[in-house]
């Protein structure tokens, strides 16, 4: 079986190019796939911070409610 300079041209070139867009294609997928995640942490992180925050303010509201309950 011969094989043409062009064919064989032809193929690798088509090779290399959805080879290319499979590479780009994995590299689109892995990035959303971390986007995902990372979006996942720091709304874990921001609900721990306004947790912490809504703890602060009941401690200060309740400390300040002690004050004026002892003061004269």
């Amino acid at each position: 079986m011969v094989v043409s300079w062009r064919r064989l041209t032809v193929v690798v070139l088509g090779v290399v190019y959805f080879g290319g867009a499979a590479f780009l294609a994995g590299i689109v997928t892995e990035r959303v796939r971390v986007d995902r995640e990372r979006m996942a942490v720091v709304r874990a992180q921001e609900q721990r911070v306004r947790e912490a925050r809504a703890r602060a303010i009941r401690i200060e509201l309740d400390q300040a409610a002690a004050r004026t309950a002892w003061a004269p």
